[in-house]
C-alpha cells in the first residue's frame, strides 16, 4: 500500500477512475437502503468471485449467456 492512508495522507477514493456504466447504483433516488454497510462492502468480492468461476475458470462467452 506505500503508507496510502497511514504515513500519506489521502486513500485510494483519490487515485480511482470508472466509467459510469460501470456503476450500479444501490438504491432508487429517494428510496432507502436496506443493506447494511456489511452487505454492501461484500458485494464486490461475491461478484468478482462468481465472475472469474464463470468466465475465466469455465472459459464462458457472451454467447453462452440466456436472458
Amino acid at each position: 500500500m506505500g503508507g496510502l492512508g497511514r504515513t500519506i495522507p489521502g486513500n485510494y477514493a483519490d487515485y480511482t477512475v470508472t466509467r459510469v456504466g460501470n456503476i450500479v447504483p444501490l438504491v432508487e433516488p429517494g428510496e432507502e437502503m436496506r443493506l447494511g454497510w456489511e452487505e454492501v462492502a461484500a458485494l464486490p468480492e461475491s461478484y468478482c468471485t462468481a465472475w472469474t468461476c464463470l468466465f475465466r475458470n469455465l472459459g464462458l462467452e457472451k454467447r453462452d449467456i440466456r436472458c
